[in-house]
């Protein structure tokens, strides 16, 4: 999935993409992570995702 240039920055795209398609973000995370792109990960939201796996 590619993010649209749209003037917006990246980050408040993949929050939106975040809120209202989770499949596809979790789907753009994966692929980021597969292809070493660590400045467009969206890590706020990575990092809540991976902390709510360890709670119980």
């Amino acid at each position: 999935m590619q993010i649209p240039q749209t003037g917006q920055p990246a980050l408040n795209l993949m929050s939106n993409l975040y809120e209202n398609d989770f499949y596809s973000w979790t789907q753009q995370q994966a692929n980021l992570l597969r292809h070493h792109q660590w400045n467009k990960l969206d890590l706020p939201n990575l990092i809540e995702e991976i902390e709510s796996l360890g709670r119980k």
